[in-house]
């Protein structure tokens, strides 16, 4: 079975080293280290502190709620963010036994959508980002080939139906099955960031670019 690191917690005497509890409490990073190495490093912990072992990996299992609804049947050729998507409409149709979860959010101005991005196909370490050359981190990205393949889009929301929901400003792929639907508040979720890592300048470039 596949493995994957978890979090646990350990008494302060512990060495990282040799796994084994210690005379005093320090932190080595030289294999096979005791009490008396040089090279430790003296802690100062009132109880615990934490390290990563390894356990089974645990599998998680989620059901769509709904299905999206869009003019774009393929990747090809639509918004490759919500800021190129201003004014496509489109529609969430949710399932019938999660319809009475709208209740109340016809109040709200925009809503966060959660789907999966069923169709991408693998990913990697390092990806080129659209309209750029460097390889960057594929967290520091917004590419959809991911290790989970979830996208997150804040869409406005038209008017909730019976049936699910109209929406407009999207870039998202005709029958992306859609995981969880939160609402947006600008006062919750409106950050003023600080920094934009390689993306500042880059941004109105975006703007400024017709879909793909």
């Amino acid at each position: 079975m596949l493995a994957r690191p978890y979090a646990t917690y350990i008494p302060k005497r512990f060495c990282f080293a040799s796994n084994e509890s210690q005379q005093g409490p320090h932190l080595c990073n030289f294999y096979g280290c005791d009490s008396s190495c040089s090279k430790a490093v003296m802690v100062r912990q009132k109880n615990y502190m934490p390290i990563f072992r390894y356990g089974p990996m645990q599998e998680i299992t989620y059901r769509p709620i709904g299905t999206v609804r869009s003019p774009f049947l393929s990747p090809k050729n639509m918004p490759v963010q919500p800021l190129q998507g201003r004014g496509i409409k489109g529609k969430i149709e949710i399932y019938p036994e999660y319809r009475e979860c709208l209740r109340d959010l016809e109040g709200f101005s925009h809503i966060i959508v959660l789907f999966h991005l069923h169709l991408s196909k693998g990913w990697r370490l390092l990806v080129k980002p659209y309209m750029e050359e460097t390889e960057r981190g594929l967290f520091s990205t917004r590419s959809p080939h991911r290790p989970n393949p979830i996208g997150l889009s804040v869409v406005r929301l038209v008017s909730v139906e019976d049936w699910g929901l109209n929406i407009e400003d999207i870039d998202m792929v005709d029958g992306s099955p859609v995981l969880d639907i939160k609402p947006y508040s600008r006062e919750l979720n409106g950050f003023e960031e600080e920094r934009n890592g390689w993306m500042k300048g880059r941004i109105e470039k975006l703007r400024d670019k017709k879909p793909y």
